[in-house]
């Protein structure tokens, strides 16, 4: 499901108008197969260690693919996988690897719905704030002092603090609501993504690169100083 989406998310990107572009029949046939194996309760794909993996970067694809169509038909499938976002997103705001109460929630995981809810919010459906806003809010408590985003907890870098950072640092610039509060907190995310972002971590991680992309485009939209000088 996940790599699916994210190839589809590819696509999407590369023209201004991806469905009549070169790439239009392979669009329409992989947002086809991902409807195909959405299930009665609207998750995308089987129940396994990935499954909000899959049904987050799946339900972020059929969005996307939907803001350049408006394709009726897409509109179903579309209510029943943020209404299954929505009920497996735990009670302090984020989402774990799997639906319900096993596990807790972690910051790369709860990135993906997070994504879904304001690309909704931005098309129209309402009834996602709450579960966005409540989302965000979790999101700020993994920010600590010198703005960097951890995983399960502030300060939790299983893998160092570079990607973690980029990808919070995306969705608190594209998915925020505003406020005195979210201002400064974003001021200091800001900060310190620019100061990961001329880091040389070791080695080549194109998730990181991924996020980092994400956020600096995300930053344009911001009034932040210290995004836009990122940006």
């Amino acid at each position: 499901m996940a790599v699916t989406a994210i190839a589809l998310l590819a696509f999407l990107g590369s023209e201004a108008a991806p469905f009549q572009g070169t790439h239009g029949n392979t669009l329409e046939r992989g947002v086809d197969y991902l409807v195909r194996q959405q299930d009665s309760s609207g998750c995308f794909g089987p129940l396994n260690a990935a499954t909000m993996y899959n049904h987050g970067i799946a339900t972020v694809a059929l969005l996307e693919a939907y803001k350049f169509t408006e394709k009726e038909s897409w509109r179903r499938p579309i209510d029943a996988a943020l209404n299954y976002l929505c009920a497996c997103q735990k009670a302090e705001g984020g989402w774990g690897y799997l639906p319900g109460n096993a596990g807790d929630a972690n910051t790369a995981v709860s990135i993906w719905p997070l994504q879904a809810l304001f690309l909704a919010r931005n098309l129209g459906w309402e009834s996602t704030v709450p579960h966005l806003e409540q989302g965000l809010g979790w999101l700020k408590t993994m920010v600590d002092q010198e703005g960097r985003v951890g995983y399960q907890t502030p300060g939790d870098f299983p893998y160092g603090p570079h990607t973690l950072t980029a990808m919070g640092a995306f969705c608190l610039a594209a998915g925020d609501l505003g406020g005195p509060a979210s201002d400064e907190l974003r001021e200091r995310v800001g900060v310190s993504l620019q100061r990961l972002a001329s880091d040389r971590a070791p080695g080549v991680d194109y998730y990181r690169g991924f996020f980092l992309a994400y956020a600096m485009q995300a930053a344009r939209g911001t009034s932040s100083s210290g995004w836009r000088k990122e940006a």
